[in-house]
This record gives structure tokens, sequence and C-alpha cells, in this order.
């Protein structure tokens, strides 16, 4: 049953300012258009620091699939989901190399990555430290695999974990701008920031 489940993933560049334009824009929407529908957009740079580039992969599977103590749940996520991040994460960094050595050839510098964040919908949002290649850690999936809870616990409860400061800024700018339009929701969402070194 499960081998005819695939989850939906939209990629989401989040890109500072200062590295935002058209061709840029074009340039990253054409080499994944392959591998999944994108949208790019900026962010204000975080303290001054250098510039910092996001990836975010947005996940949608409209099926429970999060919980380890939901028994289809956890059914569900050991027949889909490992291999299909496997699968995701190796045609994603594939891409990035593939782009950078094109811009290489072209006498550009490489466009890198500094973070890859892993949106599972309502459930969670993990922020991973990639590598100076911009490549993604090898043990990624275990990564997930630890940040999976035995029961789902939500922010309103007092479990929230922060992400990088790049999420924080643009997700404190989205909630601006719902509070604005006097809309308000509650979600549950844990966001989790994860290092090479694990969790």
């Amino acid at each position: 049953m499960t081998a005819f489940i695939r989850p939906s993933l939209i990629l989401r560049m989040d890109l500072d300012e200062r590295l935002f334009n058209d061709d840029c824009v074009s340039e990253i929407k054409r080499s994944y258009s392959y591998v999944a529908p994108s949208l790019v957009q900026a962010h204000k740079p975080v303290g001054g620091q250098r510039p910092e580039n996001v990836m975010r992969f947005m996940i949608k599977l409209h099926r429970a699939y999060w919980d380890k103590s939901d028994e289809a749940a956890q059914q569900l996520w050991e027949g889909v989901m490992p291999k299909w991040l496997h699968n995701m994460f190796s045609k994603v960094s594939n891409t990035i190399t593939a782009a950078n050595n094109v811009r290489a050839e072209n006498g550009q510098p490489a466009f890198p990555y500094h973070w890859l964040e892993l949106e599972f919908g309502d459930n969670a949002l993990i922020a991973v430290k990639t590598g100076s290649d911009s490549s993604f850690p090898a043990d990624g999936v275990d990564m997930v695999e630890r940040a999976r809870p035995h029961e789902r616990r939500c922010a309103g409860a007092g479990y929230r974990l922060r992400a990088h400061p790049v999420a924080r800024q643009l997700r404190s700018a989205a909630r601006s701008r719902r509070a604005g339009a006097g809309r308000s929701r509650r979600r549950c969402r844990r966001t989790r920031r994860i290092r090479r070194s694990g969790i």
C-alpha cells in the first residue's frame, strides 16, 4: 500500500537580499525545475553578518505520519519517508553541485546554501547546517528520525526549540503580516536547530 504513497515537495530558497536579483531567481528556478517546484524570496541581512542563504524543503503528506506512538503513522513513515528523504537529499545535493559547476565554467563564484530547513507541515521545522560546499549531512535522515517525538507536543505546552536566526526573522515577519491583516491561528509546531554533530 505504501508503495503508492509519495509526499509532495516544494523547494523554497530564502536568499540574502544582497545576492537577490532577477538573473539569480531565473537560474535557481531553471536548475531545480526537474526536482521540484521552487519559490525564491529574499531576507534582510542578519546582524550585518556575511550573507546566509537557506533552502527549505516544504514537505506535505496528507496522512498522519509523524508521531511514533501512532502505529499507523509509524508504519507509513517506515514504508515511505526514509527512502524518499534520502532520494531527495541526493537529488538536491547533486543539483547544487551541478549548478555550481556551471557557474565555475562561466567564471562565477559558487552559490552557497548555509542551512537546509525541513518543514514537515505543522509537525516540525528542522534546521540543519550544511557543509562548506553546501552539502547535506550524510546522516540527515537519521537526524530527522531522532527529532521525531514519541508523542505529539505543542509549542503552547512549552515545547518549542529555536531554529537559526534567518528562520526566526522570516517567521517573525510572517507573524507580523498575519497580525496586521487581523488573522490569527494556533499552530502546533516544533522547531529544532541541528548541527552536523547531531541533535
